[in-house]
């Protein structure tokens, strides 16, 4: 399996995860938004029980393997998809968004409910970009949950993917997770 886009936990940091190297590529016309394609359609989103550091271009072999997965994988089976990923300032707004048509071609975009000023700011080597609430690539946010609709409408499915760890006797005040969440898609075929 190979993983072509990772959001790494603890972080709103949207890795071109895959063992190719591919990078993220701003969109011709479209400021701001980037693209990746996978080497195959997406086949699961997956949500990994932890995220280990994760501060280089390099794809993480734990990512494409489900034994280690919080959830079984959402099949998207290379139908259109988009996950909305929103922050605990964020409320029912979410902040950036990730979406195919295809399950090939990804787009990385603020959806209109961002807030204002807020930017993504790829590394040199355009494998990872980061979302910046402040515009200036400074304040680097956290995930608080996704939601993950998967098919067009009429016959959507949405389901949401907290990374917030609920309040405990032995931890009273909620706090945010380190749980990353995982696109897949089949090894290119040789």
């Amino acid at each position: 399996m190979d993983t072509p886009v990772v959001v790494i936990g603890g972080s709103l940091t949207f890795k071109q995860g895959s063992k190719g190297g591919t990078a993220w590529t701003e969109v011709p016309g479209q400021p701001g938004q980037y693209q990746t394609v996978a080497p195959n359609p997406v086949s699961t989103i997956a949500i990994k029980t932890t995220a280990q550091p994760d501060s280089d271009d390099n794809h993480r072999k734990d990512d494409a393997d489900p034994t280690t997965d919080k959830l079984p994988g959402l099949s998207v089976a290379g139908t259109s998809f988009q996950i909305n990923v929103f922050t605990v300032a964020s409320g029912a707004n979410p902040i950036v968004s990730i979406a195919s048509i295809d399950g090939i071609t990804i787009t990385l975009f603020l959806p209109s409910s961002a807030p204002s000023g807020a930017i993504l700011c790829p590394n040199t080597s355009n494998r990872r970009v980061d979302y910046s609430s402040d515009g200036n690539c400074a304040n680097l946010d956290q995930f608080a949950k996704v939601d993950v609709i998967i098919g067009r409408p009429p016959s959507t499915t949405t389901t949401t993917i907290k990374c917030i760890l609920d309040a405990t006797v032995s931890f009273p005040t909620p706090c945010l997770g380190k749980c990353r969440i995982v696109l897949r898609c089949p090894d290119k075929a040789q």
